[in-house]
């Protein structure tokens, strides 16, 4: 996360495909196993989003302790 004032945003964008072909292109060969892992994936976004917002948080907070 990118936060200045109000604003905040992702400082890496999240890949999306557009187009079921797309999707089928990058898992072409896979197992079923990752194909099947990687399809549940998007539901962890919003988790994983603001684990890191609060791992740069603490971060953040642990450097400005230690000046």
């Amino acid at each position: 996360m990118f936060e200045r004032g109000d604003q905040t945003a992702l400082m890496l964008p999240i890949l999306a495909c557009a187009e079921v072909e797309e999707v089928e292109k990058l898992l072409a060969g896979q197992p079923v196993e990752i194909r099947e892992h990687i399809g549940r994936a998007y539901h962890h976004i919003p988790e994983a989003v603001c684990a890191i917002r609060d791992y740069s948080r603490a971060q953040r907070a642990s450097g400005s302790a230690a000046r």
